[in-house]
């Protein structure tokens, strides 16, 4: 069952694509602590990376989210995974986790890599948040993220054009212009749903995949 005992700032939106490949066998749990810990150390976190716009896809449908972005009250999702996704200054970060058998504990896996990730900051080897940039290229909006980073793999670039343009299986050596192109007319500003946010992230991503084909 959903708690929303802790005054966490999690929006709750219902899970519509997992970025990844799933996880075969679930795990089962592995954490003594309990949700409203997880809700403690996750708020703690975000607080530290200055977080915002934080949203928690979980497999409910829409009808079990309230207007609020709170599940009511004995909701449970149909599968575990969980991504977690955000907006910091230094751009959108996004955590997918569907490794325990229980929706909760993916939740607290998250929190405790973000915890690890930050830890990381501490010996001064990182100037640029470098350890986040495999989180960077997940989007939460149904497309392309805003704010992309360049240095994104070109595997994540292609998901996320793809994604953008509403295809599910595509080769970016064949298929590219065709999916570009739909991409395009999805996120231009002129476009119902299209912002100059997501047209220049799209841009970014086409960009990373022309290189390597170059």
């Amino acid at each position: 069952m959903i708690s929303d005992a802790y005054g966490s700032r999690l929006k709750f939106v219902p899970l519509e694509e997992w970025p990844t490949e799933r996880t075969r066998e679930h795990k089962p749990c592995r954490f003594r602590s309990g949700y409203t810990d997880t809700l403690r150390l996750l708020d703690d976190e975000l607080y530290k990376c200055d977080a915002s716009s934080v949203v928690l896809q979980v497999d409910l449908p829409r009808s079990q989210i309230k207007n609020d972005g709170t599940p009511y009250a004995g909701a449970r999702p149909n599968s575990p995974g969980v991504i977690l996704s955000f907006q910091t200054p230094s751009g959108p970060r996004s955590f997918p986790c569907d490794t325990y058998d229980d929706w909760q504990d993916n939740l607290r896996a998250i929190a405790k890599s973000m915890e690890a990730l930050r830890a990381v900051d501490r010996y001064g080897v990182t100037k640029r948040g470098e350890q986040y940039r495999g989180f960077q290229a997940l989007g939460h909006d149904g497309g392309v993220a805003a704010g992309a980073d360049t240095t994104t793999s070109v595997s994540d670039a292609w998901w996320q054009i793809c994604k953008a343009a509403g295809v599910t299986s595509a080769n970016h050596r064949t298929d590219f212009e065709t999916v570009v192109r739909k991409a395009k007319r999805v996120c231009h500003p002129d476009s119902n749903g299209g912002s100059r946010q997501r047209w220049d992230a799209l841009q970014q991503y086409i960009q990373a995949v022309s290189k390597a084909d170059n």
